[in-house]
């Protein structure tokens, strides 16, 4: 009973390491893979034991053999990030079978309609597209009633459009037509469409996203929604863009304004902003914020290094371009970037072939196995 303890500890402990990844600096796709590797070897070793009646709930429904619901939340283990352990743990168990994951999701989709007044990310119908859209993006609206399902709110748009639905693109546009500016989706809707194809102005987009309250740092698609528009944009639209952000009117220290600001100077691409950075990771409150944004335009070694010269301000850009990782925004450095990069810079580079392959869904770097290369390189 004490080995069985142990091996539940570790697959624990193997979790709570993987949560963890997605936001570090210094992991590559490698050892990405040999994490889930071990996770993944720990949990077939307990699949032939029988297991005590204390195994937390969350791993038990992830041993369990017979088809399942999803997770609800009181069998998600103590974690801060609970809506990213509930996305994991579902990538874990259906990751080599997908088919059965949408057989799970189906009646989630059908509860969207019904399910506009609550905290949409966090709720099982908006995380089930979202997971789906992160597993099999071409299965996320096959047929007209999950496609109208999931139009009914924000994170069910976005997922649309990022799965690249383009048959879509005239219903949508529709429904823009009807919403008021002050209505949660319309922001999502304008989002939706502009993933979808239709010409938008960055900076307009933004501004109905914000207006609408659809863009907020807790929101599932906010970090990769952000990339994109950041990629997309031109450097003086980019700068707009920040200055909007910075002056948002929100609560909190650091305030939610600061936070998009800092995230979206991390990926502007624009080298200019380093001094302003370097600055900003001075303060307490937001130095893991600027870092990150330093580890992005300069790569995590750059970074450090220049965090540790006495004279910090003394940088000098020197490249023409966007720049990611520390080299200029090319085609070759983009694949080079999904190989060997961070969870974030490679969720960058994805967004950035994202426009430049249109028939092809976002990838997301962070996934379940999320270290193999060919899902990033097959989209190039």
């Amino acid at each position: 009973m004490l080995q069985v303890d142990a091996i539940i500890g570790q697959a624990g402990l193997l979790l709570q390491q993987r949560l963890s990844f997605k936001q570090h600096r210094y992991i590559n796709p490698v050892q990405l893979r040999q994490h889930d590797a071990r996770l993944t070897d720990c949990l077939r070793l307990l699949a032939d034991i029988a297991l005590p009646q204390d195994t937390p709930a969350w791993l038990a429904w992830l041993l369990a053999k017979a088809p399942t619901a999803a997770l609800t939340p009181e069998q998600l283990p103590a974690v801060t990030d609970k809506t990213y352990a509930w996305l994991m743990l579902h990538e874990i168990k259906y990751f080599e079978r997908p088919e059965r994951l949408l057989a799970t999701l189906k009646p989630l989709y059908l509860q969207l309609p019904n399910d506009m007044n609550d905290s949409e990310q966090t709720k099982p119908a908006g995380l089930g597209c979202w997971l789906a859209l992160r597993l099999a993006p071409t299965e996320v609206a096959n047929d007209a009633a999950t496609a109208a399902a999931l139009m009914q709110t924000s994170i069910g748009l976005i997922a649309l459009g990022l799965s690249r639905k383009r048959q879509l693109l005239p219903q949508i546009s529709e429904l823009a037509s009807t919403l008021s500016l002050t209505e949660p989706r319309h922001g999502a809707v304008c989002a939706a469409a502009w993933l979808l194809g239709q010409p938008k102005d960055e900076v307009t987009l933004l501004k109905q996203l914000l207006q609408s309250g659809c863009l907020v740092s807790d929101a599932l698609f906010c970090d990769v929604l952000l990339m994109l528009l950041m990629c997309a944009a031109p450097d003086k639209a980019q700068d707009q863009m920040v200055n909007m952000l910075a002056n948002l009117n929100t609560a909190g220290q650091p305030t939610q304004g600061t936070v998009l600001a800092i995230q979206a100077i991390g990926f502007s691409g624009q080298l200019k902003f380093v001094p302003l950075l370097l600055e900003l990771s001075q303060q307490p409150e937001l130095n893991a914020l600027a870092v990150n944004a330093l580890a992005l335009l300069l790569g995590a070694l750059d970074a450090d290094a220049l965090l540790e010269r006495a004279q910090m301000a003394d940088f000098a850009g020197g490249k023409a371009g966007r720049s990611l990782a520390g080299c200029t925004v090319t085609p070759t450095h983009l694949a080079m970037v999904l190989q060997r990069g961070n969870p974030q810079q490679r969720q960058l580079a994805a967004c950035y072939q994202f426009w430049q392959n249109p028939d092809s869904p976002l990838y997301f770097a962070d996934v379940f196995t999320g270290g193999r290369t060919d899902a990033g390189t097959a989209s190039a």
